[in-house]
């Protein structure tokens, strides 16, 4: 039993607040229940990895069932690798990585992520299958939404399934429901598969699936060992509305392309959504800024700095998050989880949870401006391989197109990283500070948030 469909409040007070955050939408005996999985394996096999020659992986190849939501089964199409040895000596941390993807991804060969920009290699081999191989972990790929018996893409499905909500009141219509629901059923797949060990899972998810993953921290956050977002607003929808509005303005909305989905509405057209009765409730409910203070999943969020979707500094709201939290900004990349960097930091969140790989932190992180020049210093718990500041500049507010540089910081003789550039009086300047760390093969990357800096002083 949940309680999906609210009243309004009787008067204002405690009771306005008495359901916050997605818990009481969903239950655990569903989503813990591995009958109606309805699990198919087509293929289950230890061989040669065609990722890392020479070494062998356990591939599983299988569907299942996440859920029956308003009519529509989720039946979704599943590869997970897994090292050879695990069916002998499963991980200690019982943690394994589950990605998201579109069902594009499966369904269309010539699909743009299915390959990694300039390098030519295959997104699934390396996010999945290589991870897989190189950290230890099991990694599982599945689409979400799977595809479906409707005509609309997952775009106009999620415009269409809001309006439902808003139609009805009832909140397990609201487009990223369904979606934290396959994630948390995937979880329980993984541990019913045999030499896995698995009690815990690392979710990634772009977009759409990057809300789901976020709605699920506090749903069942035992069972999550962290989550990365990308293409995401974090927390807290209003803010990432208002900065919206700010650079963008009230008529603008995602890609020019046409689509249904909250994220191609304007900034205008969703506050007229949220800011009502209906809309507030989804927010209490599906806002991870609303259980901020309790929120204890381990977050990485990772944005494009020309996400048309978004601010340049949308993720200045996850300053609010109390739980930890890690930020990646990603220049020049708009609205993909396809990328080098992405790939990076993906990886190392995996290595980091589940084998301790230390990550570094800004400390004592500064900016000095002058008529002339902007003047960043930071310090870093770990030793790192190099800082870097990222800059750009324009005139106006529109960072859509921006162009992002990446310039070295030197590293002082009481070890802070300092660097000064530039800031001409007629433009405005976005930027933050990026550590790498680990090696050449197998880097990671730390930055901070992405700051706006207004023409003058």
């Amino acid at each position: 039993m949940t309680d999906s469909t609210i009243p309004a409040p009787a008067s204002a007070g405690d009771d306005a607040w008495k359901h916050v955050g997605p818990a009481g939408l969903f239950d655990l005996g569903e989503l813990y229940d591995t009958n109606s999985l309805d699990v198919v394996i087509e293929k289950d096999a230890v061989e040669e990895s065609t990722a890392r020659p020479g070494a062998r992986v356990r591939k599983i190849a299988l569907t299942f069932t996440s859920q029956q939501w308003h009519g529509m089964t989720w039946r979704h199409p599943v590869h997970v690798y897994a090292p050879a040895h695990t069916l002998e000596y499963p991980p200690a941390h019982g943690i394994a990585g589950i990605i998201g993807t579109e069902a594009d991804f499966w369904n269309e060969p010539g699909n743009e992520r299915r390959v990694i920009p300039e390098t030519g290699q295959e997104t699934e081999k390396e996010y999945a299958e290589g991870a897989a191989v190189d950290l230890g972990i099991p990694v599982m790929i599945f689409a979400t939404p799977p595809e479906l018996p409707t005509d609309m893409n997952e775009s106009d499905l999620n415009g269409y399934s809001n309006r439902k909500f808003f139609e009805t009141g009832d909140l397990t219509w609201y487009g990223y429901y369904p979606v934290a629901t396959s994630y948390l059923r995937a979880i329980t797949l993984l541990t019913t598969l045999p030499g896995l060990g698995i009690r815990k899972a690392v979710l990634f998810g772009h977009s759409k699936r990057g809300i789901g993953s976020s709605i699920t921290t506090g749903v069942d956050p035992d069972r999550l060992a962290g989550i990365v977002t990308t293409g995401t607003n974090g927390m807290n929808m209003l803010e990432a509305t208002a900065r919206k509005i700010g650079q963008f303005g009230m008529d603008i909305a995602g890609p020019s392309v046409h689509r249904e989905g909250l994220g191609f509405l304007s900034a205008d057209t969703q506050l007229r959504m949220f800011n009502t009765p209906l809309g507030f409730e989804a927010l209490k409910r599906f806002d991870p800024y609303f259980w901020r203070d309790s929120l204890t999943t381990p977050w990485l969020v990772v944005n494009g700095t020309n996400d048309p979707f978004f601010a340049v500094d949308v993720a200045q709201s996850m300053r609010h998050a109390k739980g930890p939290t890690t930020l990646v900004a990603v220049d020049n990349v708009t609205h993909t989880w396809a990328s080098q960097k992405i790939l990076a930091a993906w990886r190392m969140w995996l290595d980091h949870l589940a084998n301790g790989r230390p990550l570094p932190t800004l400390e004592n992180l500064t900016v000095d401006r002058s008529s002339d020049h902007l003047t960043v210093t930071t310090r870093t718990n770990i030793p790192i391989t190099a800082a870097h500041l990222a800059t750009a500049g324009i005139r106006g507010t529109d960072w859509r197109q921006a162009k992002w540089s990446l310039t070295s910081m030197t590293q002082t003789a009481d070890g802070t990283y300092r660097l000064s550039v530039p800031f001409p009086a007629d433009t405005s300047m976005a930027w933050y500070v990026e550590l790498r760390h680990g090696t050449a093969s197998d880097p990671g990357f730390v930055t901070s948030a992405v700051k706006v800096e207004a023409p003058g002083v």
